[in-house]
């Protein structure tokens, strides 16, 4: 016997997924005659069945740290990345005891399709770090798996934003010796594009890119060497938000020394 009811109903919650059980009914009772037996036994037909667990576990509840928000309380940051932390459904939920991981979901672009960008094969882990490829902007979800692979809702979904920044040199040497011969940002986090062209004394172009990195060898648009000098830069930076919007963060301008 595995339990004993006035009802007509038997829930087993013991039963494991995906394996047969047999059940029969042995029910008494009685009419209360002289003439009858008492108690009443009868033993109902014997019926098979096989249980399926098809209900995800409960949505876990996200929280997202944004290394942007500690540089604007004045923390300095060496590393960039988004820390995910969530709780744990079967510390939280009726019916999730059987977490098994979980699916991260991530989007640079607010209201955009979430895409599963990692999944954690251990219950007790909570936490993940995330370096999104071109900037730190984003939004994310979390789902949690139980161990037959049932998935349960996405949690909340957290939206970060961005933070670039933007440094330019005012020297370089082109000479070839392997020592500062490209003019490169001193600092390039998270700029997406820019608008960067140089000009020589007399106003006439004579370099242009669209590239962050620049790299500028100090060839003009001719091919031809520049010579040693000063050179005047404009730089526009471009940075891309969450709603996808490529727009103008800074307009750079200044002097560069070319040394030979």
């Amino acid at each position: 016997s595995i339990g004993t009811t006035t009802s007509r109903s038997f829930v087993d919650t013991n039963a494991g997924n995906g394996i047969e059980y047999c059940y029969f009914l042995r029910t008494t009772g009685r009419y209360g005659l002289e003439t009858t037996p008492d108690p009443l036994v009868n033993l109902s037909q014997i019926v098979c069945g096989t249980p399926v667990d098809s209900v995800g576990p409960c949505a876990p509840q996200l929280t997202v740290d944004n290394p942007c928000s500690f540089i604007n309380q004045g923390v300095e940051i060496t590393d960039f990345y988004n820390l995910l932390n969530w709780t744990r459904p079967d510390l939280t939920c009726d019916n999730s005891e059987d977490i098994s991981g979980y699916h991260i979901y991530y989007s640079q672009i607010n209201n955009q399709d979430l895409e599963r960008v990692a999944t954690i094969d251990n219950k007790e882990q909570n936490t993940f770090e995330h370096v999104p490829d071109v900037s730190i902007n984003g939004c994310y979800a979390v789902s949690a798996l139980d161990s037959l692979g049932n998935e349960s809702a996405l949690s909340n979904i957290v939206c970060v934003e961005n933070c670039p920044v933007y440094r330019l040199p005012n020297t370089f040497t082109p000479n070839g010796d392997g020592a500062n011969d490209l003019f490169v940002p001193v600092e390039n986090r998270f700029v997406i594009e820019i608008d960067f062209k140089v000009f020589n004394r007399w106003g006439n172009l004579i370099f242009e890119t669209r590239n962050p990195q620049i790299n500028w060898n100090g060839t003009t648009l001719s091919g031809s060497e520049a010579d040693q000098g000063t050179y005047y830069y404009t730089c526009v930076v471009f940075e891309q938000n969450l709603e996808g919007v490529i727009s103008q963060r800074d307009l750079l301008s200044g002097f560069i020394q070319l040394f030979k």
